[in-house]
């Protein structure tokens, strides 16, 4: 083999182990974008965020609801879902927490006219371990429309007032017991106080969930509304890295 083709062929080697080295760097975050009644949502935006929701990546639904984005693998911050020209008219947005694209990822986003923000969760450091603890501030739409003028140092009403009824929470696909739900009062670096929840719930036993119900390393916990004081439904996820210190 002469030493032209002989380089040639390792210029093609070489290009080639840099894409798969490339290609083994991303992920694809892919799902359907829906309706509580199952209709698919076109021209939503489902964005990529960061520590400070600058968006890192961003793209649209089609008319089936359906949604790719590939990105670098890594565990981000946040996702969110809302199509523009209904926000804060006929729905609010979905968020997800947390999100370990680390491989490809499926996540199906529903939303309507609760938003359920800044979920954040945490194992309690008692044995035997069988519990988490999930704080969460639900806002409703009806509330916000009807929200006068607010002042600095107000408390903004906008959280639907929740009993345990209201709230289905979801473990890796597996329906769990919310054994407290209890309503506290935040302060905003804005100056005002809104009302969140915090409950704990049951973690449900892991011989019952089947491997495709896992992300592996994380669970996926999952909490749905459905606000028997509005009539008003949302859903947030949060991806909690197992055994977490």
């Amino acid at each position: 083999m002469s030493s032209r083709y002989l380089f040639l062929l390792m210029t093609v080697v070489f290009v080639v182990s840099c894409s798969e080295e490339k290609n083994s760097n991303y992920a694809t975050l892919y799902g359907i974008v829906t309706d509580f009644d199952g209709n698919p949502i076109d021209s939503a935006s489902v964005k990529i965020k960061d520590r400070n929701f600058n968006n890192l990546y961003e793209t649209v639904t089609d008319k089936k609801g359906r949604y790719y984005i590939k990105v670098k693998k890594d565990i981000y911050p946040s996702v969110f879902v809302i199509r523009e020209d209904e926000y804060a008219k006929t729905k609010l947005e979905y968020w997800a927490w947390n999100v370990p694209v680390l491989n490809n990822l499926e996540l199906n986003c529903r939303y309507g006219k609760i938003e359920i923000y800044g979920v954040n969760v945490f194992e309690p450091k008692v044995n035997p371990y069988d519990t988490y603890r999930i704080y969460f501030r639900p806002m409703s739409l009806g509330k916000y429309l009807t929200t006068s003028e607010i002042k600095k140092g107000d408390t903004i009403a906008i959280a639907p007032r929740l009993i345990k009824n209201d709230i289905t929470v979801t473990i890796n696909g597996i329906e769990t017991g919310i054994k407290t739900l209890d309503r506290v009062l935040e302060y905003s670096s804005a100056g005002n106080y809104i009302f969140a929840y915090e409950m704990q719930v049951l973690k449900p036993d892991s011989t019952a969930i089947s491997a495709s119900q896992k992300t592996t390393g994380f669970d996926k916990i999952s909490v749905f509304i459905h606000s028997s004081e509005t009539g008003e439904k949302g859903e947030a996820d949060y991806f909690y890295k197992q055994n977490e210190d």
